[in-house]
């Protein structure tokens, strides 16, 4: 008769824990160790003696993954952006604070397990925790079931990030943008125009036009000169990405 190994009672309640994460990951593991694994700090395996047992080897691998898929989805998105250009977009979807907002999202900090000092000086809400323990779920889900998997994931989970990087709701500098590719494209820089001003003085807005070599690409409105022309920036933008 094979030896079958009894659970402890606090096994039993982690299983039930993690596979009631796996429903908000919509991801359902083969290994749920690997879950678990993502979800323990190195401060939990070191006092329980359970080395290896953590989350910092594979979230090496995760921050990887997340990368590559996040670049190959910008490189298809925008065909027109130059080098420069995709690096900041990818840099504002996978930085620390986005990554620890959707662990956020997620409650992450319910399932972390965090060793007794670590959990009094800083606690599992704390946001390099939290954007490692997402990172380290990539590369579980990865290991657990390959690329594609891993790759529905990321984009699942991080499409209103995207999507708000789409639609110009980042911090992005859309003349400086606008600029590289102009000098790319065309060897030459836009030209912004004030078209009209409206309203009173403590209220006015200004209607600027950027132009190409002569020809418009954008139009823009804005409270001061500096904002409109961010605006036509961004019209122009979306005009190329559109061609």
């Amino acid at each position: 008769m094979p030896f079958v190994k009894r659970l402890s009672q606090e096994e039993k309640n982690r299983i039930s824990e993690l596979r009631r994460l796996q429903a908000e990951l919509k991801y359902r593991f083969r290994d749920l160790s690997l879950l678990d694994q993502a979800l323990t700090h190195s401060s939990f395996s070191h006092e329980q003696n359970l080395p290896g047992k953590d989350y910092e080897r594979i979230e090496f691998l995760g921050d990887s993954i997340l990368g590559m898929v996040i670049s190959e989805y910008l490189f298809r998105q925008f065909p027109f952006f130059t080098e420069g250009q995709l690096t900041k977009l990818k840099s504002q979807i996978v930085s620390t604070s986005t990554l620890a907002t959707l662990g956020k999202t997620l409650q992450l900090e319910n399932f972390l397990r965090m060793g007794k000092g670590e959990t009094k000086f800083s606690g599992s809400s704390n946001p390099l925790f939290l954007a490692g323990a997402l990172e380290a779920i990539v590369a579980a889900i990865y290991l657990d079931g390959g690329l594609r998997p891993a790759n529905q994931f990321i984009l699942l989970h991080f499409k209103s990030e995207i999507q708000r990087i789409e639609e110009g709701k980042g911090k992005r500098d859309y003349k400086s943008m606008l600029q590289e590719l102009t000098l790319k494209r065309f060897k030459s820089i836009p030209h912004y125009g004030v078209i009209s001003e409206i309203g009173s003085q403590h209220q006015k807005q200004f209607d600027i036009r950027v132009t190409i070599e002569g020809k418009c690409y954008g139009s823009g409105l804005g409270r001061n000169k500096k904002s409109a022309q961010q605006q036509a920036a961004k019209e122009a933008l979306a005009k190329f990405m559109a061609l």
